[in-house]
């Protein structure tokens, strides 16, 4: 039966870790506090509900008719206004799919195939650089120097220049970085300026680039005029750099602190399984979980597990806390398993709101672990390791980590493959 909306369990010291007003310990810690104790908690600073299981998160964040994007869908957005939406994660149904459907052109399967070559080559170059008994930062040497040269690959921008677009990326995203509020806002319009610029370029001679796929892609009967091609670019740099950059890092520092899942991951690559292969990857997403979460709005009153939720009250779904649920995964939800199967994870949301570089996103850290186990017999952490404080992207600014060659004695390390 439905508790009254005069009834809401709080977990202050909990929700404020969880939000940032706060942050004290370690947060996988106080998730599972969330879960144990208060699965759905009311939190009065900022006015939110925080979700933490996985059967929840699930459901808010499937049901679109009772639980909308358009107010926002991060804590800090409470109470804002849009004159239009940020991002097309700020769209619910029927416009998030018009949306959804001309940015789905550009990722279609052909299009990544087409890609693949060109993902490989960047793979093999940052990984064949990568010192052998010798320290690397895999943050600043592999993990985000790969994503932005992808994406800047499938937006026809130059790869060379994938340093500035990681300053812009992380002036978006709360937190990432150490800059100033004026340092954000001159990023930001320097990213703004280049990607006009360049909508602008494509309308004159288009190219066999995502840009050209969203200008001629048909919403609702009419092409997306400029500032929702901006719009949707912008989501596209930012989404498929943070998310992948942090599950490259996250993931390769977790098997470098486990030795028999480095092993066993290097066991599958030389075994050729690739269905084995896509098994780690996800597991590596589950176990990292790049977005911690996103927020939702209730369109209407209705109930989460007995809670009643109403018209206009905000929910947090703790994505990072749902992966680690004992009651989805197993006792040992808190540990990486390379070899976990079934493994249904929410690294990359849930329903209409799939992340929609998913592909793009698998096909990369394939294609690292691949690289990563022909180079390097043993992987262990060899110095800092600095966790990023956004409290909305998991992630790491540095880990220094080291391996011993795994290429046979008289062979050169960066050889061919």
């Amino acid at each position: 039966m439905c508790e009254t909306p005069s009834i809401r369990p709080t977990a202050p010291e909990l929700t404020a870790a969880v939000l940032g007003t706060e942050i004290d310990g370690d947060p996988l810690t106080i998730h599972a506090d969330l879960r144990n104790s208060a699965p759905v908690v009311w939190s009065d600073d900022p006015p939110i509900w925080v979700l933490s299981r996985h059967a929840e998160v699930a459901a808010v964040n499937k049901d679109t008719a009772s639980f909308s994007s358009a107010s926002g869908i991060l804590p800090l957005e409470i109470g804002l206004v849009y004159d239009e939406p940020p991002s097309m994660m700020h769209t619910d149904p029927p416009e998030h799919t018009r949306l959804r459907r001309a940015v789905a052109a550009g990722f279609r399967p052909s299009r990544i195939r087409e890609l693949e070559p060109a993902v490989r080559k960047h793979v093999d170059d940052l990984v064949d650089r990568l010192p052998v008994n010798v320290p690397f930062d895999v943050v600043e040497d592999l993990a985000a120097p790969l994503p932005l040269m992808v994406m800047c690959d499938l937006l026809g921008l130059p790869s060379s220049d994938w340093r500035i677009f990681w300053e812009w990326s992380d002036s978006v995203v709360p937190g990432a970085g150490e800059l100033s509020e004026d340092e954000r806002e001159r990023l930001r319009g320097g990213l703004e300026t280049l990607l006009r610029d360049h909508i602008r370029a494509r309308r004159q001679r288009p190219s066999a680039d995502i840009v050209s796929d969203l200008m001629a892609a048909p919403g609702d009967g009419a092409p997306l005029d400029d500032d929702e091609v901006y719009i949707l670019l912008n989501q596209l740099l930012v989404a498929g750099n943070e998310t992948t950059r942090n599950l490259l890092s996250g993931g390769l520092l977790a098997l470098a602190q486990r030795p028999q899942q480095w092993a066993r991951v290097r066991q599958i690559v030389a075994s050729g399984d690739s269905a084995a292969l896509s098994t780690v990857v996800e597991e590596m997403l589950r176990f990292t979980t790049p977005v911690v979460g996103f927020m939702r709005t209730a369109a209407t009153d209705t109930e989460v597990a007995g809670q009643l939720i109403t018209a206009g009250e905000h929910v947090l779904m703790l994505w990072a806390s749902a992966n680690r649920d004992e009651a989805e995964f197993g006792p040992d939800a808190s540990e990486l398993v390379v070899d976990r199967s079934p493994n249904n994870h929410l690294a990359f949301g849930y329903g209409v709101h799939f992340c929609v570089g998913a592909a793009l996103a698998r096909l990369e850290a394939e294609l690292v672990l691949t690289a990563m186990s022909d180079r390097f017999g043993t992987l262990e952490v060899a110095g800092a390791v600095h966790n990023s404080a956004s409290t909305v992207v998991a992630g790491l600014r540095k880990a220094m980590l080291s391996g011993d060659s795994a290429v046979p004695a008289g062979a050169s390390p960066g050889g061919p493959r």
